[in-house]
């Protein structure tokens, strides 16, 4: 396997940090696989799904996201999205990380994968452009948020003039992640909700890229994101023919212990969509590529991909 670290430019001139991990010499690429990381974590935090996928015969692209990672340059700035458009930029971004891997592997066939806030930007560019994608596949799915009640956007709106678009809010991080740990007390950690895989959870804990309290225009952002595939008609222009995979843990405060999964399957079913395949892991928590049943996780993907993509 090879591993490049590479900069891309935002079309507004932004530094973006992206990574891509290829098969190497003594095996071909079969198909494109491209990333986006959840809220509060970075793409290098995939290296171990990325040798996986590689073993598998993908090249794979992912980058740190504005306000994330290497992208944000330091611990003090994450969180910190564009003065305009925010959340636009990032599915920007995305965009040209797809043509930059498209670029690169001309004529072979891309899987998009989502996880937690990655799948609302995973969605939002299926909705738009998912006539280029060979696959969709969605982990760790996010519920509808409490930020999204009436109260929720006062409360965002509120903080911003409390505090501007800069300040990073402990009101609206306690309201997003405030309760994830309740089912699992008492904890260990504040982050015991990601996986039942201590040794995970403890590089989570240690990793300063992880974990931080996000500003309020970030969460202004996010809310735009959410409300707009919320919005009646938002998935009407989907292609149907594009097979979607969606996964995630039985237990999983974010996706509502499973039922965001499961609502999220039967929208996609109501726009017509009939190749959808869902696993709810017994007992698994956000997290399920760094679960305790991670080589279940990885072969249920595999049979996936074998059937789907790489036939």
């Amino acid at each position: 396997m090879k591993f490049t670290q590479f900069e891309l430019k935002g079309k507004d001139g932004t530094s973006l940090q992206a990574y891509s991990w290829t098969p190497g010499l003594l095996k071909k690429t079969r198909a494109l696989f491209v990333i986006i990381h959840g809220m509060a974590e970075h793409a290098l935090r995939y290296q171990p799904f990325a040798n996986f996928l590689t073993s598998q015969g993908f090249s794979v692209y992912a980058l740190d996201l504005r306000g994330h990672g290497k992208t944000a340059g330091s611990v003090d700035k994450l969180g910190i999205l564009s003065e305009e458009e925010g959340w636009e930029r990032m599915l920007s971004d995305v965009d040209l990380l797809i043509e930059k891997a498209k670029t690169e592997n001309p004529g072979l066939s891309v899987v998009l994968f989502g996880h937690s806030m990655g799948t609302i930007l995973a969605r939002q560019y299926h909705a738009r452009r998912g006539e280029t994608l060979a696959g969709l596949i969605l982990s760790g799915v996010i519920y509808p948020l409490g930020l999204l009640s009436p109260i929720g956007k006062l409360l965002t709106n509120l903080e911003i003039l409390r505090i501007g678009k800069e300040g990073k809010s402990h009101l609206l991080h306690k309201m997003n992640f405030g309760s994830h740990n309740r089912p699992f007390m008492p904890a260990r950690t504040e982050f015991d909700w990601l996986s039942r895989k201590e040794e995970e959870v403890d590089a989570y804990v240690e990793d300063p890229f992880c974990g931080s309290i996000f500003t309020t225009g970030f969460y202004k952002n996010l809310l735009s994101g959410i409300s707009s595939l919320e919005k009646p008609g938002a998935l009407s222009k989907i292609p149907k023919q594009v097979p979607i995979y969606i996964y995630g843990g039985e237990k999983d405060p974010v996706g509502k212990f499973g039922r965001a999964l499961i609502h999220l399957e039967n929208l996609y079913r109501l726009q017509g969509v009939k190749d959808i395949t869902i696993k709810i892991y017994k007992n698994g928590r956000h997290e399920s590529n760094n679960e305790i049943n991670r080589e279940e996780v990885f072969q249920d993907l595999q049979d996936w991909l074998d059937t789907h993509i790489l036939h």
